[in-house]
């Protein structure tokens, strides 16, 4: 029992020494220091256990996050166009008035590709690698490198 509690422990402090090595090489402690400052001086700095932001809890000690603004006009378009393709929310459950009237709107145009095109990209993703090779999603070219080209 001790020695797999000081094998786990083990494991974790060399896990953590990696990992922190890992992100330590990919960043200078001047790029680490800019992004602590930049985070200090919007609030992103998190206040309390349950994870609060300090602009959260305290809004008026930073700055306003920028929002998009649109024109009337920009909107007007917008809106217009949603009114052509039936984008409109009809009822309460949320369907679309283009769903609910399919005849009334434009066909909703898809990319389809045929048969032979699909055979041809499956045989070059199986040529490269390109496939999935196991539970977690690893393509076979990362599991295999040296067994697919470039």
């Amino acid at each position: 029992m001790k020695v797999t509690k000081l094998s786990a422990l083990t494991m974790a402090a060399v896990a953590t020494l990696f990992t922190g090595s890992v992100i330590a090489q990919s960043l200078t402690k001047s790029q680490v220091q800019a992004e602590l400052q930049q985070a200090i001086q919007n609030g992103e700095m998190i206040a309390n256990e349950d994870g609060s932001l300090l602009r959260d809890l305290y809004p008026n000690n930073y700055p306003k996050k920028a929002t998009v603004v649109k024109s009337k006009a920009e909107v007007q378009a917008e809106l217009q166009q949603a009114i052509k393709e039936g984008n409109i929310v009809a009822n309460e459950n949320g369907a679309l008035l283009r769903d609910l009237y399919p005849n009334n709107y434009p066909k909703q145009t898809s990319a389809v590709k045929s048969r032979a095109d699909v055979k041809k990209d499956l045989s070059i993703a199986i040529s490269t690698g390109n496939m999935i090779g196991n539970e977690n999603g690893d393509l076979l070219k990362n599991l295999y490198p040296g067994k697919y080209r470039s």
